[in-house]
């Protein structure tokens, strides 16, 4: 039996994980053996690539993003802004929450 080793998706191509993770882009290339999704290209209905999840917006001319993590790469005009954490999360932070994963988000009280 086959497997697939790169599959392209192009036109206003979306991409959406089981952790929250949404990217749209005019092409997008995947990995599956990598793990890996490039995203890349411009068109009206997607004029710049974009990840999204709960914690961060990223828009950029190229990203990549390894899945098992993820781990990102942007490169140019890279734009990504701050947002707010939700209600709920600061009150589990409040209340001494996941503390390792506050301090992966560098949002921890825990010297570094």
């Amino acid at each position: 039996m086959s497997t697939m080793d790169d599959a392209k998706f192009t036109r206003n191509a979306r991409f959406a994980t089981q952790s929250g993770l949404f990217a749209v882009a005019a092409v997008a290339r995947y990995l599956p053996e990598k793990g890996v999704l490039e995203l890349s290209g411009s068109e009206p209905a997607a004029l710049r690539p974009r990840i999204t999840s709960d914690e961060m917006t990223v828009d950029a001319v190229r990203i990549d993003v390894t899945l098992d993590g993820p781990k990102m790469k942007a490169t140019g005009d890279v734009r990504a802004p701050i947002q707010p954490a939700k209600k709920d999360q600061l009150a589990t932070d409040q209340k001494g929450g996941d503390e390792d994963a506050l301090h992966a988000q560098g949002r921890s009280t825990r010297p570094v």
